[in-house]
C-alpha cells in the first residue's frame, strides 16, 4: 500500500508563507516608499520656513485688530516698554499652553 491509513499528505505551501509575486510587490514597495520620503525630505529642507508655518499654525490674517487705545502723540517711557514686553511673553507663553 502506497499510503498509510492515519498520515496527512501535504497540502502545498506552509501556512504563512508568502508567494514570489507577493515577496517582489513587497520589495518594490519598500524602495518606491524610501525614495519617496528622501525626495520628501530634500523638499522640506529647501522649503522656506514661512511657507512651513503657515501649514502647520495657519497664515496670518490680513487684518491686524488692536483692542484698546492707541497712544499717538506719546512718548514711551522705559516702564511702559517693558511693562509691554513681559505682556507679550506672558501671553506667548500661555498660548503655548
Amino acid at each position: 500500500m502506497p499510503f498509510q491509513k492515519g498520515h496527512k499528505l501535504s497540502k502545498g505551501r506552509p501556512e504563512g508563507s508568502k508567494n514570489v509575486a507577493t515577496i517582489a510587490k513587497e520589495e518594490r514597495r519598500a524602495i518606491f516608499d524610501s525614495e519617496v520620503s528622501q525626495v520628501f525630505i530634500s523638499k522640506i529642507h529647501e522649503a522656506r520656513p514661512e511657507y512651513l508655518l503657515d501649514q502647520f499654525l495657519g497664515k496670518s490674517p490680513d487684518e491686524v485688530k488692536l483692542s484698546g487705545e492707541i497712544k499717538t502723540d506719546h512718548s514711551w517711557t522705559e516702564a511702559e516698554i517693558l511693562a509691554i514686553k513681559s505682556g507679550v511673553k506672558n501671553k506667548l507663553a500661555n498660548d503655548k499652553r
